[in-house]
């Protein structure tokens, strides 16, 4: 992640204040990233045995005050991460390194933003395994966009139509890169897309 800089390719940077997001936090290595260079961080991340791990990386980079923790699916206001992309499936989800038996309740956007009285996000990263097309649904009030500077986002095109949701952040006000695995461009709806480079 950090060698290849894949959350930051294309002209993203790392805010040095503010708030950061990071949607599907996995062990917090993007969390104390966002933290040691000075943003508060709020983490989501839905295997719960991944919320210990974050926040002892936290605390041996001495920032766990920093870092808000919180177990949960990330969802759209009306749309559960449960029912939309990896963890959808009962197997895959049985099968997850970190994870219990039972998913974790929906978190959305808003309600995150709500619960850590954030304002503005400077950057949010989301890589949460198709669980985008739940966050960032067509039927979803997707307003609450116009408070993100910057996003970050991996896409699995399998879960949804990636150029619809493409078209979505265009109409939000973002300036938007596509890029394969490997960090060359590709169109939306190339299978090759793997990440969403967002700004304004």
């Amino acid at each position: 992640m950090y060698c290849r800089n894949v959350y930051l390719r294309t002209g993203l940077t790392m805010p040095g204040d503010g708030w950061v997001v990071d949607l599907g936090a996995n062990r917090g290595l993007f969390s104390v990233w966002a933290a040691v260079s000075g943003a508060s961080v709020a983490a989501v991340e839905a295997q719960q045995g991944f919320a210990l791990l974050i926040e002892a990386l936290a605390e041996h980079n001495c920032v766990r005050e920093r870092i808000h923790v919180e177990v949960a699916l990330a969802s759209g206001t009306g749309t559960s991460g449960s029912r939309v992309g990896v963890v959808s499936d009962d197997q895959r989800w049985m099968a997850a390194s970190h994870g219990t038996l039972d998913r974790p309740a929906d978190l959305s956007v808003p309600q995150l933003m709500a619960a850590c009285n954030i304002s503005r996000i400077g950057l949010l990263k989301m890589d949460i395994e198709g669980g985008e097309f739940a966050v960032l649904a067509e039927e979803e009030d997707l307003s609450w966009l116009e408070r993100v500077g910057q996003l970050a986002l991996e896409v699995h095109p399998a879960f949804g139509d990636a150029p619809a949701l493409i078209e979505r952040l265009g109409a939000a006000g973002f300036c938007t890169s596509l890029r394969d695995n490997d960090g060359h461009q590709v169109p939306a709806g190339s299978a090759a897309l793997a990440y969403a480079y967002c700004r304004r």
